[in-house]
């Protein structure tokens, strides 16, 4: 079972850059916000249901601001799936497990 992977500022471009090999679909979240975590159970399942087929990564904009701004992510949750190195899909606000495995599918 995979789980997910929690990055950091530092850790953010390697796993960016791991997107040559499958997607990285990565949870722009904060501890305190609401839809965050009614979103988290949803990212967990997707982590244990996609398996080797894609990285499901969470990054807390508290802890890596720089890399929120870099990234542009002005309201959160919001998740991005990179792949071959750049953004392919960008999702604001809380999303259903069927609109993330499509972003995610769309973009492997």
């Amino acid at each position: 079972m995979n789980t997910v992977l929690h990055l950091t500022e530092s850790s953010l471009a390697n796993a960016i850059a791991a997107s040559h090999d499958r997607p990285v679909l990565v949870d722009f979240w904060a501890p305190w916000c609401g839809p965050c975590k009614a979103l988290a159970p949803t990212i967990d399942r997707l982590a244990a249901d996609l398996g080797q087929r894609a990285v499901i990564a969470k990054l807390d904009v508290d802890d890596a601001p720089e890399a929120a701004s870099a990234h542009d992510v002005r309201s959160i949750p919001t998740l991005i799936v990179f792949r071959h190195g750049r953004e392919a899909a960008r999702l604001v606000g809380l999303q259903s497990a069927a609109a993330l495995t499509q972003a995610i599918e769309t973009a492997a």
